[in-house]
């Protein structure tokens, strides 16, 4: 029973995790640097080389920093999610609690800092056709 009840949490953490993003705020900023890798060559959006080199430059940072905050929030959210499917103290996990809405704070201003260095990045036209893709 107690194998059976270990797998299923397992699983269930597994589920969390693939779907659910490192950030406090989801679904009301676009990550605009995924869209411009997906229109890279789109004529309307029409990016220059210099900005494609800055471009990367900003995708490259937020992605690995995103990616390591990523890693110590999983590893956090499986631990608490385990321990209390086990019945664990609510009060002893609390610490692991807010050190994940600390990382996930780090994450959101990653994010925004993001949309902020590529809308100074792209001209006004650039960014609202971006915007709308």
């Amino acid at each position: 029973m107690k194998k059976i009840l270990l797998m299923l949490v397992a699983s269930c953490v597994l589920m969390y995790a693939q779907n659910s993003e490192p950030f406090l705020i989801t679904g009301k900023m676009p990550h605009v640097t995924k869209k411009i890798k997906q229109n890279w060559d789109d004529k309307e959006l029409a990016l220059k080389d210099a900005q494609k080199e800055k471009l990367l430059k900003v995708r490259s940072e937020t992605m690995g920093a995103v990616m390591k905050l990523i890693e110590e929030i999983s590893l956090l959210e499986d631990e608490v999610a385990k321990a209390t499917m086990l019945g664990e103290n609510p009060e002893s996990l609390k610490d692991k609690v807010e050190q994940i809405s600390k990382l996930k704070a780090k994450a959101t201003i990653v994010h925004i800092n993001c949309i902020y260095n590529t809308k100074n990045i792209l001209d006004e036209k650039q960014f609202k056709m971006l915007l709308k893709l």
